[in-house]
């Protein structure tokens, strides 16, 4: 099987909770919080949000911790 670089995108908030195993207001605030934005892992299309998913992976691994502020709120 080929992987298309469909494969490495998590597509909406849907998505990212889905991906993340949160609720979609979680996902929604870690996407207002910015810090996939300037981590070069979200970026916005003309219909909404695409994270990058290979990137995600790797930031969880080295920081495992980094998302977890966000989610507190």
């Amino acid at each position: 099987t080929t992987t298309s670089a469909d494969d490495n995108l998590i597509k909406g908030v849907k998505g990212l909770a889905a991906f993340l195993g949160c609720g979609t207001n979680t996902a929604q605030n870690i996407i207002n919080d910015g810090i996939l934005l300037k981590k070069k892992i979200q970026y916005r299309t003309g219909d909404g949000w695409r994270f990058r998913k290979d990137k995600l992976t790797d930031l969880l691994e080295k920081e495992p911790e980094i998302l977890k502020k966000v989610r507190k709120k």
